[in-house]
């Protein structure tokens, strides 16, 4: 795993026009977004689904979105129903650091900053560990009881 500090900033979508997608910069400073780039019928995405589904609430507590880029289409697995917009994903694509790499995974911060970069889907765990980490994860975590199992 590698870390960053890069910002990742796109254009705003109106929302009149699609309601459907979201820009990156309109979640800055709500919510923490992992986004994981593959191809239809990678192992490592449906390893990265299965981890999701298992870690929902954990996710939750993290303020954490999490989006499956599949042959650059944007899908919500974990938060609200909604897409990136395209001018994000292009974004993110170009960001990419193991672009030669089937899987990757990309952990953004609240402040809209790179904190880490991923090549397989086991390393979700450490993507937490380092939320954990993170001055205003360790803020909200002393305000909160957790309520996971």
């Amino acid at each position: 795993m590698t870390t960053t500090t890069t910002s990742i900033h796109a254009a705003t979508t109106d929302p009149a026009q699609n309601a459907e997608q979201v820009s990156l910069a309109s979640l800055q400073w709500k919510h923490r977004v992992v986004i994981a780039f593959t191809h239809n019928g990678d192992t490592q995405a449906l390893l990265f689904k299965e981890w999701v589904e298992a870690n929902t609430c954990e996710l939750d507590e993290r303020d954490l979105h999490v989006h499956l880029v599949t042959d650059g289409q944007s899908m919500a697995l974990h938060g609200p129903d909604y897409s990136l917009d395209d001018a994000s994903v292009q974004l993110l694509v170009q960001r990419r650091k193991h672009a030669d790499q089937l899987f990757e995974m990309v952990l953004l911060g609240k402040d809209g900053g790179i904190k880490a970069y991923a090549t397989a889907a086991s390393a979700l765990t450490e993507f937490m560990t380092r939320i954990d980490g993170m001055p205003m994860r360790r803020s909200e975590a002393s305000d909160q009881s957790s309520g996971c199992q």
